[in-house]
């Protein structure tokens, strides 16, 4: 499912949206979505078949808007578009309260491209148990990429809690930490 330009799409709290194997939502330049649950109910996006059917996450693309409060992000893989459970190019996202978790490979994936800057502020946010990196921050070439956690998790995931690679000129640095 794509939310194209000029479209915002809202999730009500209490939602559960389960996909199928190679679905999701990808989220267009101009579009939005706005999923914000309560404490008490939740807005939980997964896949039905857990580890056998992982769906392929969403996708908040360059120039897009994105509001998670209170969500829950699981089973998803790194997909044919998009990587991770959830993947953020755009600097008009805000995650709070949420859980990103039992992904196949990378949990969040945040990649700041095409000279593009992402400043984006995590609170109250767990990452854990995702197959191989909990948080994967890429930057290329005269783009930036700043992060700020606040009172949040980054724990038990497979290769590293946090990997970090900069593109410049064609040449890759990456550096990993374990949280």
């Amino acid at each position: 499912m794509t939310v194209p330009n000029s479209t915002t799409l809202t999730i009500a709290p209490g939602t559960s949206l389960n996909f199928g194997p190679s679905y999701g939502i990808a989220v267009a330049a101009g579009g939005a979505l706005i999923a914000e649950g309560t404490a008490t109910q939740p807005i939980t996006f997964t896949s039905p078949l857990t580890e056998t059917g992982y769906w392929i996450g969403l996708w908040a693309q360059q120039g897009s808007t994105l509001r998670l409060d209170q969500c829950d992000l699981s089973y998803a893989s790194d997909g044919n578009y998009g990587n991770g459970g959830l993947e953020i190019n755009t600097d008009d996202a805000q995650v709070r309260n949420c859980r990103i978790h039992h992904n196949q490979q990378t949990g969040l994936y945040i990649y700041s491209r095409n000279g593009s800057s992402i400043h984006l502020a995590l609170t109250h946010v767990d990452v854990t148990h995702n197959g191989g990196y909990g948080v994967d921050l890429v930057t290329s070439s005269g783009s930036v990429t700043s992060l700020t956690w606040d009172d949040s998790n980054i724990s038990q995931n497979g290769y590293a809690g946090v990997r970090t690679v900069s593109y410049t000129h064609l040449r890759a640095h990456e550096t990993k930490a374990n949280l």
